[in-house]
């Protein structure tokens, strides 16, 4: 079965949604454990990366049916 484009689009958006969830908790899992605050924000800062990621993704069309695209 071809899917397409999107099958391939919403597997990115699925492990870009893993890699944000990761540094989030990373980032979450330092700073409880009392680590300098850059290195919390560093982490922050990767995860707000990889949701502008997802949220220039989701306005991007790659066919007439992609149900991943929010900008109709």
């Amino acid at each position: 079965t071809n899917n397409g484009p999107v099958f391939h689009k919403a597997m990115a958006m699925q492990i870009l949604a893993k890699l944000q969830d990761f540094h989030t908790g990373m980032g979450d899992a330092i700073r409880e454990q009392g680590a300098p605050e850059d290195v919390f924000n560093a982490w922050s800062r990767d995860a707000g990366k990889f949701q502008a990621i997802m949220n220039i993704l989701e306005t991007i069309s790659v066919q007439n049916d992609d149900f991943t695209c929010t900008a109709k």
